[in-house]
This record gives structure tokens, C-alpha cells and sequence, in this order.
């Protein structure tokens, strides 16, 4: 089927990333080199000569330093074997292996190491966090688990395997382990901390609020645990405690942006306009001089969906910013969200041309008047941006939308040829082609566009499906249609569109029980595709199960919501077969 759609803050979250757990970042374990005395290779450092193990061992730190970790590597080995029982020097090649980002090597060290030595903390603790690293949590956790058994004075060790706890959403093992630890460290206010947040989760805010003030009562100048208060106090509309702890946060570190905006939403809120004004317009001015403020109001409410909050923020901050295209375009993006679309243009409109914004903004509004089908004042509106801005392709893009939308076919061709003289390695424009060929009736021009993207892009799936699904529908070509569908797969393979596609492939080669498979998988992807649902109920009939193919067509009936013509023709003609 075609696709044609359109901060010390805090420092708790340094100590659990200490390790650095993304994919992407492989770990570096160093060590503790107040330990060097006691390794046996270190002893009796005066009798050595040169050429000994530790002449190896400096000559590799000496490359280390100098950042030759391939040669400091070489080293090491040399000096592993001049003293192969050396745990140390097997440590420090498994480190020299993770600098480099070669985790497998290091694993193997380790491993080699523990195999002699199964209770060796600090290679188990190397071993788990790379296992951590790697996101093998499972056997990073009874690492962790052993490291613990073994040494229970593993302060960092207690966060690294309540944070894959917690991943895991596991919260009793994590709460067992966060307890363990303030058990073991009474100082440790970090432990209190997830303590805290895993009560929270609960919904136990006594006992999440007591977790938080035990953090406080050992790091008094710490913020998150007051944000975290706030969500409870909040919760019990203590506006008391709210007031004081957005207070006491500010007076702490004035600079909090989320503090400033809580605060000034929270005297909106309680009819204190005034001073919810003050702020606000205070915020725009700040908004003017870094993007601190506008990566906030993202992240905090246009990311978590907060609009109308952001609204009446954003329109405060304007007050005190009103040149601020930034603020403009993203109260624009919310008042867009809550279907104040009038709001939304209007705002839009207000971003400048050298905001980084303005091109979304002008899509938007695009956007807007189409999804409204003002499709003359969409088109006006285009031409003008174009006028203003003529080397932008993307407009030409959208301009052509508008026509195609209209059944202009002739001038949306001709609005897109423009942008490909602009940008004619600019595939979008090629596959708009494409599309309005399709729908213009002219196949011949369309498969050529379709192939133009995919000479541009081999990779992009609608192009591949589109291409396919084209040769299939028309009955030709079609083991080069089920070659480009398969490949559109490799990129989508859950796509419920691209797979009716292949499925229609195999109908139309007469191979109806293999159709009938891959459509139903399609059908149950894509539940609510009037297409796909006929599909099944045409193989369903070339397979001679009429009851069948009237339940999904008439699951495709109620689907419809353009011409239904056709597929009550088909359930017409099955009733009066099976009365």
C-alpha cells in the first residue's frame, strides 16, 4: 500500500552515571593507585633493573600519558609476561583496553583474571561495569550483587546496581539496596534520595517526604530533593509549603529557571497576576540574553505537553520580551496543540526571518491552513514567503501541496519542477512529484520520479514502497515489485502499509493463501485502513470464503471516509449472492 502522508545542583545523577552507561560510551575503569603498594611486582622496587616487568609497566604509563594506548598495550603484555602472576598489570591492561573502547579485549583480561581468582573484588568491579556498559544488566546485577557480598563497603557500587534496578523498574530491589546502603553509609544522602523518589512512585509521600528530608538534613543546599518535595506538596495542595520550598530554592540558587517559572505559575494560579507578571516579564528579558530559558520551557512543559500552562507563561514572559521570535514560535506550537489555531498563525507570524524558527514556523502556518482547507489563503501565503525567500525548496514543497490539494495537478507539477531547479538533488521533492503523477493518472511519470528518489536515496522506504506497490497494482514487474517492497521492509519492517504492499504483491501473482497471510498481519498493524482491510476481503474471495470477505469489507465500509462506492458495490454483490 502507498504511504503518501504528509548542574552541585545535584550531584546524585553524577554518582549514578559514574559509570557512564549509554550504548554509545564504552567505560573507564582507573585504579586507586594508593593500592600500587600492595601488589608483589611494586615490592622491591630498588633491586629492579631495566627491562624488568615495572620498566615495561613505567615505559607503558609514560605512552599512556601521551595518549599511545596501542604501544602502552604492547607494554603491558610485555610486562604481564615477565610477571604473569601480577593481578595489578592485568588490571591496568583491561583499563589500557577500555580507554580504547575495545570492551572485548578487556573482558577477556578480567575473565582470564577471575578464572584464577573468582573473589577478586576490583576485577569483578571492572567486569560488571562493563557488563553495565554494555547493557547486559542482568549479569551486571549479580556482579554487582557478588562485589557487595564480598565487600559490603562498596559505596558506589550500591548506586550502580540500584540505578539497573530501577531501569528495570524493579523498585523493591532497588528500595532493598538504597536501604543497604544508608545503612552502611548514614551520610549517604544519595541513598536517602532514590529512597525518596522510589516512595514517591508508590504513592507513600509520608515516607517519600521524610527520604527527602533526611537528604536536606545531610546536604542542605541541594535542589532536586525540593522539586521532588514540591510534586508532593502539590499533590496534598499545601500551598504553604509550596510557596516556602519554590523560596527557599530561589534564595539557595536565584539563577533556577524551573524555580522562577514554578513560582510565577503558582502566583498565576493562586490570582496573584501581579506578581506572577514581575517574573514573567523578568524571564522574557533573561530569554533574551541565552537559550537557558527557552531549552527550559521546552523540556519542562512543550516536551511533558503542559500547553496551557506554557501558554500563560509564555504570554507573560512576551511582555517583557515582545521582540522575542523564539517565545513567539514555540506559544505558537502550544496554542497549535490545544487547536487555537487562529492563535497559533498569529504568532507565527511574529517570528522573524533570522530566527532559527522562522522555517518551522512557516510550515506550520502552511500546515494549519491546509489541515483547515484554506487552501487559496495557504497558497497566497506560500507565494508570498517565496517571493521573500526563493531559494528555500522547501516552500516550493509545500506551495505545490496546496495545488495538489486543489487537483491542480498541471500547476503543483510546475511548482515542484521549480524547487528540483533549486535543489535538484532534493529527493521530498522528487517523491511530491511522484505522488501528483499518481493522482494526475499518469503512472508512466510517476514510476520515473519514484525511481529518481530512489537513485537519491536507496534507503528511503516510502519511495521503495510507493515504486512497488505501483508495479503490483498494475500488475507488472512484479518480482522487481517484490524485490523493492522486501528492501522497504528491511527499514520498516513492523509498517503495516509496506506490508499490505508485499501482500498485494503475492494477490497479484496469484498467490492467495501466502496473501492472505501477509495481509491479515498487515490488517492487524494497520486496524483502521479502510485499503487494507479491502485487501483481505479480496483474497478472502479469491479463496471462495465469501462470509469472510463481507465481514472485512464491510470493516472497511465503516472505515471509509471518502468514496464508498466501491466497496459497497463489492459487499452489493456478495449479499445478493448470499441472500
Amino acid at each position: 500500500m502507498k504511504l503518501i502522508s504528509f548542574k552541585k545542583i545535584f550531584i546524585i545523577g553524577v554518582l549514578v552515571l559514574i559509570f557512564g552507561c549509554q550504548a554509545s560510551q564504552k567505560p573507564k575503569v582507573n585504579i586507586d593507585s594508593a593500592k600500587l603498594q600492595q601488589h608483589s611486582f611494586l615490592k622491591n622496587l630498588a633491586n629492579n633493573k631495566p627491562a624488568n616487568s615495572y620498566y615495561y609497566f613505567t615505559e607503558a604509563q609514560i605512552k599512556i600519558n601521551a595518549g599511545d594506548y596501542d604501544l602502552a598495550a604492547d607494554l603491558t603484555r610485555k610486562a604481564i609476561e615477565m610477571d604473569p602472576k601480577s593481578s595489578y598489570l592485568k588490571l591496568s591492561l583491561a583499563n589500557i583496553y577500555l580507554q580504547k573502547q575495545d570492551s572485548k579485549s578487556a573482558s577477556k583480561v578480567i575473565e582470564s583474571l577471575l578464572a584464577g581468582n573468582p573473589l577478586d573484588v576490583e576485577a569483578l568491579i571492572i567486569y560488571a561495569k562493563i557488563q553495565h556498559a554494555n547493557k547486559e544488566f542482568d549479569t551486571a546485577v549479580q556482579s554487582y550483587e557478588k562485589v557487595l557480598s564480598l565487600d559490603p563497603k562498596q559505596k558506589n557500587i550500591y548506586l550502580l546496581l540500584g540505578s539497573i534496578y530501577l531501569e528495570q523498574k524493579k523498585n523493591s530491589e532497588a528500595l532493598r539496596v538504597y536501604k543497604q546502603l544508608v545503612h552502611n553509609f548514614r551520610g549517604s544522602y544519595a541513598g536517602h534520595f532514590f529512597i525518596g523518589k522510589i516512595y514517591f512512585d508508590k504513592k507513600q509521600f509520608g515516607q517519600a517526604e521524610r527520604a527527602f528530608n533526611k537528604t536536606l538534613e545531610l546536604e542542605s543546599d541541594l535542589l532536586e530533593p525540593r522539586f521532588e518535595l514540591l510534586k508532593i506538596y502539590k499533590n496534598r495542595a499545601d500551598n504553604s509549603k509550596i510557596l516556602q520550598t519554590y523560596q527557599e530554592i530561589l534564595k539557595i540558587h536565584p539563577e533556577s529557571i524551573s524555580a522562577a517559572i514554578g513560582l510565577g505559575y503558582y502566583y498565576y494560579s493562586s490570582g496573584k497576576k501581579n506578581k506572577a507578571s514581575e517574573i514573567f516579564e523578568n524571564l522574557g528579558d533573561r530569554s533574551l540574553t541565552g537559550s537557558d530559558v527557552l531549552a527550559k520551557l521546552v523540556q519542562d512543559y512543550l516536551d511533558q505537553k503542559k500547553y496551557n500552562e506554557l501558554i500563560v507563561i509564555i504570554n507573560g514572559m512576551l511582555k517583557g520580551a515582545p521582540e522575542n521570535s523564539d517565545l513567539s514560535y514555540i506559544l505558537g506550537v502550544a496554542y497549535s496543540s490545544v487547536e487555537k489555531l487562529n492563535e497559533a498563525v498569529t504568532h507565527f507570524s511574529h517570528v522573524s526571518p533570522e530566527s532559527n524558527f522562522y522555517e518551522n514556523a512557516t510550515i506550520h502556518t502552511a500546515l494549519i491552513y491546509q489541515e483547515t482547507d484554506q487552501l487559496s489563503k495557504g497558497i497566497e501565503f506560500m507565494k508570498d514567503v517565496i517571493e521573500k525567500h526563493p531559494a528555500n525548496s522547501k516552500y516550493y514543497l509545500y506551495l505545490g501541496s496546496f495545488y495538489e490539494e486543489m487537483k491542480k495537478y498541471s500547476q503543483a507539477i510546475g511548482i515542484i519542477q521549480e524547487g528540483i531547479a533549486i535543489s535538484p538533488k532534493d529527493s521530498k521533492l522528487y517523491f511530491r512529484m511522484g505522488v501528483i503523477y499518481d493522482k494526475w493518472g499518469k503512472k508512466n511519470e510517476s514510476i520515473e520520479a519514484m525511481k529518481t528518489v530512489i537513485r537519491l536515496d536507496s534507503k528511503d522506504a516510502n519511495a521503495l514502497n510507493y515504486l512497488g506497490y505501483t508495479y503490483a497494482d498494475l500488475g507488472i514487474e512484479l518480482d522487481e515489485a517484490e524485490r523493492l517492497v522486501r528492501k522497504a521492509l528491511q527499514f520498516r519492517p513492523d509498517d503495516g502499509y509496506i506490508t499490505d504492499s508485499l501482500g498485494w504483491v503475492f494477490y497479484k501473482r496469484g498467490e492467495f493463501y501466502k496473501a492472505l497471510t501477509i495481509l491479515k498481519k498487515a490488517a492487524k498493524l494497520e486496524p483502521q485502513d479502510p485499503t487494507i482491510l479491502e485487501h483481505v476481503g479480496d483474497t478472502f474471495l479469491k479463496l471462495g470464503d465469501h462470509k469472510n470477505a463481507l465481514k472485512y469489507y464491510q470493516m472497511s465500509l465503516k472505515k471509509q471516509k471518502d468514496d464508498k462506492t466501491t466497496i459497497q458495490k463489492k459487499i452489493n454483490a456478495l449479499t445478493v449472492q448470499n441472500p
